[in-house]
């Protein structure tokens, strides 16, 4: 299962790529894709590479953390654990007759 947001579109992205390499490699077998002179395209794996990393080294500084981060000392609980009860006076029985 691919959860929203990030996981959609990372799948809708490689689903695209996908899709033009298809189509890439079925028009450049016929003849129907341009050709690129010899060294046209020099470095461009080097600058799409550094980019890439820049933007995802960004994204991994920047980010937000996804829920209340934990002041030091505190356990660390599941987000599906119930709360700790706040501190407070003890409570105690109720008296038996009263309602």
């Amino acid at each position: 299962m691919i959860p929203g947001g990030f996981g959609r579109k990372t799948a809708v992205a490689l689903a695209a790529l996908g899709l033009f390499s298809l189509v890439f490699s079925l028009l450049a077998e016929r003849g129907l894709w341009p050709k690129l002179p010899a060294g046209a395209l020099h470095g461009t794996d080097l600058v799409a590479g550094f980019a890439a990393g820049a933007g995802l080294l960004a994204y991994l500084l920047f980010r937000r953390p996804a829920g209340p981060v934990p002041a030091a000392g505190d356990p660390i609980r599941s987000p599906h654990e119930a709360p700790a009860a706040a501190p407070g006076p003890p409570t105690s029985p109720r008296p038996e007759g009263l309602g």
